[in-house]
């Protein structure tokens, strides 16, 4: 548990030497994780491409992107049987992708997480940057945003591949998903 609060943020991992998928957290459950940056529980930034197998996000927070989890620039984590739920941010309220990053989110379950902006449980891509992002075999329900409940796609070549999208919501367009150029 984080306890991390706006007077006190706290983050449970910085993935920031340029980690490979060897460095891996595996049945771990992060909770409580604040930052009014990105990456409520995790940040991985400076190519930086861990794993995480197995472990449940609940209730992180952060200001900008990724709730959850930021894959900032040049990151390719793998985010595989992953539970991510009850997070919340502006973008990407359980996973949040920056630019050039390629995270592969497989066998997970995102569900009920909230972006006061865009990308209730996953935010692909940047304004300026495209991204390779990948989601396999996920159960993405019950999220929200305002742009993309479920997932939203910007410049993004973002693949979706035999996933359950179902209940997600969205206050201005894209309900499930929604694509920007």
């Amino acid at each position: 548990d984080c306890e991390g609060t706006r007077e006190e943020p706290h983050q449970a991992f910085l993935f920031t030497s340029g980690e490979t998928n060897q460095s891996a957290l595996e049945g771990i459950t992060v909770l409580g994780g604040y930052t009014g940056e990105n990456g409520g529980a995790i940040q991985c930034d400076v190519r930086s491409s861990p794993a995480f197998v197995d472990c449940v996000f609940l209730q992180n927070s952060a200001g900008q992107l990724g709730g959850a989890i930021y894959c900032g620039p040049c990151c390719s984590p793998v985010i595989d049987g992953c539970s991510i739920n009850n997070n919340v941010a502006q973008y990407g309220a359980g996973v949040g992708g920056d630019e050039l990053s390629s995270p592969r989110i497989t066998r997970c379950c995102l569900e009920a997480n909230s972006a006061s902006g865009s990308g209730g449980a996953i935010y692909a891509g940047d304004l300026s940057y495209r991204t390779d992002t990948m989601i396999v075999g996920c159960r993405i329900i019950r999220n929200q945003a305002s742009y993309g409940g479920a997932i939203r796609c910007s410049r993004s070549n973002a693949t979706i591949v035999n996933c359950v999208l179902s209940g997600n919501t969205a206050t201005e367009s894209g309900g499930a998903v929604y694509c920007w150029q």
